[in-house]
């Protein structure tokens, strides 16, 4: 089974969308069809984000969060630090150093800016960075 690493984008996407690539990606891994991982710090990024700027979808996002089979990893402060110094953006240095441990096929993400198309965190992590549809489209195959 086909493992990928998600950060926070996509699960914000997931339940902002849930008829887009994201929401699939949660869909197949509840599925039991993919393996999703994430960090303690993806679900806790996540339910601050959601309750910035949409508080009354908290409840999905437990939802999500307790419905979804996530396999979870934890970095170390050292694992941290070691991603700042590679990666630059110390706000995504705990989802690269999390990725990087995650045994994944790919890290699957929406953010552009900081982590798509940078060939230095794909290097670092030691896998491809993805978007969701990328994603789906490699284990559809």
């Amino acid at each position: 089974m086909i493992r990928f690493f998600v950060d926070t984008s996509v699960l914000f996407a997931a339940i902002y969308s849930p008829t887009g690539g994201s929401a699939r990606l949660i869909t197949d891994a509840i599925n039991r069809e993919i393996e999703l991982v994430i960090s303690e710090d993806v679900a806790s990024e996540l339910r601050g984000a959601i309750g910035e700027v949409y508080p009354q979808l908290l409840p999905e996002v437990e939802t999500l969060l307790q419905l979804t089979p996530f396999i979870y990893v934890t970095i170390t402060q050292a694992q941290r630090d070691e991603a700042v110094q590679a990666v630059v953006d110390p706000d995504d240095a705990h989802i690269v150093a999390a990725a990087k441990i995650s045994h994944a096929r790919a890290l699957i993400t929406l953010d552009r800016k900081h982590l798509l198309d940078k060939p230095i965190v794909a290097e670092f992590v030691g896998m491809d960075v993805l978007t969701p549809g990328q994603a789906i489209a490699l284990y559809r195959e």
